[in-house]
């Protein structure tokens, strides 16, 4: 989980939905990775909960999000994107109503890459 290491990159692009809290991962394949759910184990759930490190979080991020995702809501994207502003960290959303997880429509998929392209022209200029 990027957000986790602030000063790793010049530019983050979240182009797969936003997770904000570890609960969410219980519908999806995280699980596995965190070797059991939040019940089972969670001191490791909350050292890579994005939510713990808000405190810590300075690097630009675009957060793009689908409104038909079902592994991870829309209020994950939403609490992402709040977070940043709230910290004042460089960042913008971009939401797609009609896509879910993946970004799959010919349109949406071109509007998707005109936004990651110009977001780290913008961010990762010398």
């Amino acid at each position: 989980m990027l957000s986790s290491r602030p000063t790793l990159h010049r530019a983050a692009s979240c182009t797969r939905d936003a997770t904000f809290c570890c609960c969410c991962l219980l519908r999806c394949r995280y699980r596995w990775e965190f070797r059991g759910t939040p019940f089972d184990n969670p001191a490791l759930y909350d050292a890579w909960n994005p939510s713990r490190h808000v405190s810590k979080w300075s690097t630009p991020m675009l957060v793009i999000h689908g409104g038909l995702d079902f592994r991870i809501g829309e209020a994950e994207g939403i609490a992402t994107f709040t977070a940043l502003q709230r910290r004042g960290v460089a960042s913008r959303m971009v939401y797609f109503s009609d896509e879910n997880h993946w970004v799959l429509k010919p349109l949406n998929s071109l509007r998707w890459h005109a936004e990651v392209l110009r977001w780290l022209e913008m961010h990762l200029k010398a």
